[in-house]
């Protein structure tokens, strides 16, 4: 996970990474998060493809999801 963990600091010192990190689901076990500042589906599809965790055949994944609203 050190290749993950450094790929995503990579993006959050670009500007690209808002926030990542783990989320305890009770019902679904632990995922991560990972809330992006991109423009488009393409360009997050691209960040999650980049990240050595999606080719690493461990079984993890993302789903992209857009963002309606957020309150900072």
């Amino acid at each position: 996970m050190g290749r993950h963990a450094d790929y995503l600091r990579g993006k959050l010192a670009e500007g690209t990474m808002i926030l990542a990190g783990p989320v305890a689901d009770p019902a679904a076990g632990p995922w991560g998060l990972l809330i992006l500042r991109v423009g488009s589906e393409a360009e997050a599809r691209a960040v999650t493809d980049g990240d050595p965790v999606s080719s690493s055949g461990r079984g993890f994944r993302y789903e992209i999801l857009p963002l309606i609203s957020a309150i900072l």
